[in-house]
């Protein structure tokens, strides 16, 4: 006599349990069956929650692994907005041991999160969308009476049952970026002037020469006087006059 039974857990079947008594006075009836299907269910609870732990286990090494040693600072916040998980990076923006942060809010750890928190985490569970937030401005420990600027990015992060259980948080300090953006902007702005001054020079180089040839066209002194007024007023100006003092 034999049964097969399914080992069902959250609604997946994960294997079957198979049981067969070689004893001819033993058949399995509904009451084994029953008793089976208990096993199974148990079994199945416990094989699935081991199979779960391994996952998670392997996935905190993962993110371990890639949340530690990141350049760019990383945290988690749980629902009460309080640090969950802080690299070092982080740690070294704010100031604060990775440690210390685990348990506070922004305004424990940050001295004015006013322009954090009015863009960022909240934002995340209200909206459970990914919000970016630019030109966040933070005093570096290592710097002090120095902000610098900060571009993070805030996004959820959700479970299985598509509830949003933290909210991630990137930050990146792109102080060197602004800087690098400003000099180009300078850069460019000179080279602008230069292009102009060049221009203006070839300009009034031409200008120059064209008046030589013209001087030099004639001999006659109210000819030229007609000549040089009419190129002037042609190149600069809608009328030109000339004065001459009597000799």
């Amino acid at each position: 006599s034999y049964m097969i039974v399914p080992l069902i857990a959250r609604n997946r079947t994960l294997g079957a349990l198979t049981l067969i008594s070689r004893q001819q006075e033993r058949r399995y009836g509904e009451v084994d069956l029953a008793f089976a299907e208990h096993l199974a269910r148990r079994f199945a609870l416990a094989i699935d929650n081991a199979r779960l732990y391994d996952e998670a286990e392997r996935s905190l090494a993962l993110l371990d692994t890639l949340f530690g040693p990141a350049p760019v600072g990383l945290a988690f916040f749980d629902q009460e907005l309080r640090y969950a998980r802080v690299n070092e990076a982080l740690a070294e923006i704010n100031g604060v041991g990775a440690e210390e942060h685990i348990g506070k809010t922004l305004s424990d750890v940050v001295e004015d999160p006013e322009g954090i928190e009015a863009g960022g985490v909240p934002g995340v569970f209200d909206n459970r969308v990914t919000l970016p937030h630019n030109g966040v401005h933070v005093e570096h420990h290592a710097h002090p009476g120095e902000e610098h600027p900060h571009a993070a990015s805030y996004y959820p992060v959700g479970n299985t049952a598509r509830e949003i259980i933290r909210v991630g948080a990137g930050v990146q300090d792109i102080t060197e970026r602004r800087r690098a953006e400003i000099e180009l902007a300078r850069s460019l702005e000179r080279e602008r002037e230069s292009r102009a001054a060049a221009e203006h020079a070839e300009r009034s180089s031409r200008f120059l020469a064209e008046a030589s040839a013209l001087l030099d066209a004639s001999l006659d002194y109210e000819t030229t006087l007609q000549n040089v007024a009419r190129f002037i007023a042609a190149q600069m100006a809608d009328w030109c006059g000339i004065d001459m003092v009597e000799q």
